[in-house]
């Protein structure tokens, strides 16, 4: 009988092992959770969570915290920080540098020099030498220089076709005439050893040189 009890109760026993994890199970879907949930809301007036504001609560910032100038930090209705009644920022002064004393560049002093005077040299003066007296010409022999300037010379005279000591304007075409048919005969005058009336320069050949002797003497 005892047996049979110890049995008994065994089998109870191990049968509420086997369904403690199912009976555990069961009350668990069945009881309710209690759960806290801290949600940020924009407009109570406390910042928290990734507000930088929320109404009057600034964190504790102030413009000049921000790095901005002198003012009043407000809140937009996102709850971010509001600037624009701040001042601008301050402009760092820059710190004034030393300008390094230039050092004075002594000048020397200019040595005196003596002031050399040019002593002018005496011009020279020029002696007048004797005057040269022209010697009055004799009148035969003033006459026979006149005789000769207004002569032609000998070679140019043979085209003074009118004997006027010169050769004139109206002369002009014949004379030429005459001398183009000497230096045309020229070679005939070479064979008969003959000299030809258009050499005027006396060089045995008539040539362009001839021609403007000639035209030199043309009285114009």
């Amino acid at each position: 009988m005892t047996k049979k009890i110890l049995l008994v109760l065994a089998i109870f026993g191990f049968l509420l092992v086997l369904s403690w994890p199912l009976y555990w199970a069961k009350a668990t879907e069945d009881s309710p959770i209690e759960a806290t949930i801290k949600i940020s809301v924009c407009g109570n007036g406390i910042a928290e969570g990734g507000e930088e504001c929320d109404d009057g609560d600034h964190r504790g910032k102030t413009c000049g915290g921000l790095g901005y100038g002198p003012g009043t930090l407000d809140c937009d209705l996102a709850c971010d920080f509001d600037v624009s009644g701040c001042g601008p920022a301050p402009t760092a002064t820059p710190t004034p540098t030393a300008t390094p004393t230039p050092t004075p560049t002594l000048t020397p002093s200019p040595t005196p020099t003596s002031a050399v005077t040019a002593t002018p040299a005496p011009a020279a003066t020029s002696t007048p030498g004797p005057t040269a007296t022209p010697t009055p010409l004799s009148l035969p022999e003033a006459i026979v220089t006149l005789i000769v300037a207004r002569l032609l010379p000998a070679p140019v005279a043979t085209f003074d076709l009118d004997g006027s000591g010169k050769i004139e304007v109206a002369e002009v075409y014949q004379a030429v005439k005459i001398w183009v048919e000497e230096w045309r005969r020229q070679p005939v005058l070479k064979a008969e050893a003959k000299e030809a009336k258009c050499d005027l320069n006396q060089d045995k050949s008539c040539d362009l040189v001839d021609f403007s002797v000639l035209l030199y003497y043309i009285n114009l």
